[in-house]
């Protein structure tokens, strides 16, 4: 059996990327499950505060300072906010086993 491999690195924003894929084939298949498992776990394991500003900050590309006026909070909140969530979402990854059977 083959095995998907891991590699991560960093994005010029500052942004960890993940890669997965299955040696010998496209990542197609691998990125549509690992998109599919971090929505399931971003709208199951995250606060309504932490999902929103995770998804304006990455998915938007929304600046903290507007997401916290947004929402009436200081930069500093927002910011914990999803320092919090991405916490959470790594420890919640830790849970799948990430090997073909």
């Amino acid at each position: 059996m083959q095995h998907r491999k891991i590699t991560y690195s960093r994005d010029s924003d500052r942004r960890a990327s993940v890669y997965l894929y299955e040696v010998g084939e496209t990542n197609h298949n691998q990125r549509l499950l690992m998109m599919t498992l971090l929505r399931q776990a971003v709208m199951k394991e995250l606060t309504e505060k932490q999902r929103f500003c995770v998804v304006e900050y990455y998915i938007n590309n929304r600046h903290m300072n507007d997401i916290a006026s947004e929402l009436g909070l200081n930069p500093s909140t927002v910011s914990r906010h999803i320092q919090r969530a991405v916490k959470r979402l790594k420890r919640v990854s830790d849970y799948y086993d990430w090997t073909i059977s």
